[in-house]
């Protein structure tokens, strides 16, 4: 047997079995809201655990403020997913604001509201029209000094999304390890100094140790998730980021990759120049998209592009590689150079299907057919094909970048 109590949005049911007789479950109902309004604020959502480093204490108090109000301060180092915020902004269109989630956090310093966490929610925000939305609101209690502001706003973002609710797009270890990696570089950079903290009492950097990188591993909430102490493979994730984060300095490429979304990919696509599925591109040649990810099982398909089209085709490519900037550049030259491998691989198996010619007993015309093909330089090779790629490395500009011959 079992009852319903409403109150609020809140639903109270009251269970009674056998086995553990009447007890009370409670639920929450997602809330719909309104473009021009912000959400309620709840009791559940007021009761919820807020994350604090040294520097930042939740203030006990949810704001409601205009999305134009608020400034970012990405702590991501790659790209938001915006397959994420879609799927964010669909559960608001069909399911409704759901207060049993925190909410995304901002903290005021001089003047301007900066947001902490919840940068996949503010797009989606942003691309439903909504104008106002409610955030946690954490007071700054640090050193008046903007460097320091941002390097301890990142750390207790990366906090609120490793220590609570995890958010709907987790970072990686790999991806967390690149964006230390990359403030150790613009932090030496910047002071001559590689450093991720800095000393709370006289705000000089503290540059980087094991002990220090420890401290702010504990700081940020790694540890929550991955640690010497679990034992297994999250130790061993431990070990591995933090070696790697150690070597800094030894590490070329740390890249804010641009992802290859469907908005990129429809504008690339509506200049005419770049088509996919061997459309003909607007000067005449045949058009192709292709992912580098994997690239050995994607060899025989871009050789297939080549040699079916009797003029030259264009092979635009891109990768959902999003932590590796070496990875992109190596996958696309592997697959390269697997094209002219099969390509010399097919002359040579027909070479060998070829019949014994007896230039006395065969006309010029047997005699031509059944020579063996010859074999064209990698060079040569090339040339039957244009391959470009869409731009999503730091040095890359505009929407798409044209690769020179891999062989040069």
């Amino acid at each position: 047997m079992s009852f319903t109590i409403y109150a609020e949005n809140e639903e109270k049911q009251i269970h009674n079995d056998r086995y553990h007789g009447e007890r009370e479950v409670t639920t929450y109902r997602k809330i719909k809201v309104h473009t021009n309004e912000a959400p309620p604020i709840c009791e559940v959502t007021k009761n919820l655990e807020r994350q604090k480093i040294d520097g930042f204490t939740y203030s006990g108090t949810i704001i409601r403020l205009r999305l134009d109000e608020i400034e970012l301060m990405q702590c991501r180092v790659i790209d938001k997913d915006t397959s994420n915020v879609d799927e964010i902004l669909n559960f608001l269109q069909k399911e409704g604001y759901d207060p049993t989630q925190q909410p995304p956090a901002v903290v005021k310093f001089r003047g301007k509201y900066y947001l902490i966490n919840g940068h996949h929610q503010y797009d989606a925000l942003k691309k439903r029209g909504q104008t106002l939305w409610i955030f946690d609101l954490y007071d700054y209690d640090g050193i008046d000094d903007p460097h320091i502001f941002e390097s301890l706003l990142k750390g207790l973002g990366k906090r609120i999304n490793l220590v609570g609710s995890p958010p709907k797009k987790d970072q990686t270890p790999k991806e967390l390890g690149q964006g230390y990696v990359l403030e150790l570089k613009n932090n030496f950079e910047r002071t001559g100094i590689a450093f991720l903290e800095y000393d709370k009492d006289t705000g000089a950097p503290i540059p980087i140790s094991k002990d220090s990188l420890r401290r702010i591993l504990i700081r940020d909430g790694f540890t929550s998730r991955w640690d010497e102490a679990m034992g297994g493979g999250k130790a061993s994730v431990y070990t591995r980021i933090f070696k790697f984060i150690m070597a800094w300095d030894t590490h070329n490429t740390i890249s804010g990759i641009r992802s290859f979304d469907d908005i990129r990919r429809n504008k690339i696509l509506k200049t005419g120049k770049f088509k996919e599925n061997g459309k003909d591109t607007i000067d005449g040649m045949k058009g192709y998209v292709q992912s580098t990810n994997d690239p050995d099982s994607r060899i025989a398909r871009c050789f297939g592009y080549i040699i079916s089209n009797p003029f030259k085709c264009r092979i635009l490519s891109y990768s959902t590689v999003t932590d590796d900037a070496d990875a992109i550049l190596k996958n696309e030259e592997s697959l390269r150079k697997g094209l002219y491998k099969m390509y010399v691989q097919s002359i040579k198996a027909h070479n060998l299907s070829l019949p014994d010619i007896d230039e006395k007993k065969h006309t010029v015309e047997q005699v031509r057919k059944f020579t063996p093909a010859a074999i064209m330089s990698r060079k040569d090779f090339e040339k039957l094909y244009e391959w470009w790629a869409v731009s999503q490395l730091d040095d890359e500009e505009g929407e798409v970048i044209q690769r020179k011959s891999i062989y040069e």
